[in-house]
């Protein structure tokens, strides 16, 4: 990196500043964690990012049912029933990964999920926030 990040220590890095990335960044910041949002993609003025499923296929080759579509890492009780669990921990994974976002959904829920995604992610800062706590 250029900006001299490289060299720098974070508690927690969040992939992502939709709902789920932009909550549990807030969350574990308010917190003292010391805290890095990566976020990547083409920046689209207001009113301009597409709408219709099929416009979303011609910028991010996505299938049409969205840009953003739910599921992918579901909760479940163990490793044979979902990716994380109820906390958003992976199952398996060395500790401290988690997954804070829509793809924890088991699939569209509604219209518009984005309260959802929120407090999800504002329900898995809690165990991190207790796991790591701030640095003194």
């Amino acid at each position: 990196m250029t900006d001299g990040a490289s060299d720098k220590h974070f508690d927690a890095i969040i992939v992502g500043s939709g709902f789920g990335g932009s909550v549990t960044a807030y969350r574990l910041a308010e917190a003292g964690l010391s805290v890095c949002v990566l976020e990547r993609g083409k920046a689209y003025p207001p009113g301009e990012f597409p709408r219709a499923p099929t416009a979303c296929r011609e910028i991010s080759g996505t299938p049409a049912r969205g840009c953003h579509p739910l599921g992918g890492c579901p909760m479940g009780r163990d490793k044979t029933e979902g990716v994380v669990n109820s906390h958003g921990a992976v199952f398996g994974s060395p500790p401290g990964l988690y997954v804070a976002d829509g793809s924890v959904m088991p699939g569209p829920v509604g219209p518009n999920p984005s309260l959802t995604i929120a407090a999800l992610a504002d329900r898995f800062a809690g165990p991190i926030i207790e796991r790591k706590g701030p640095e003194e």
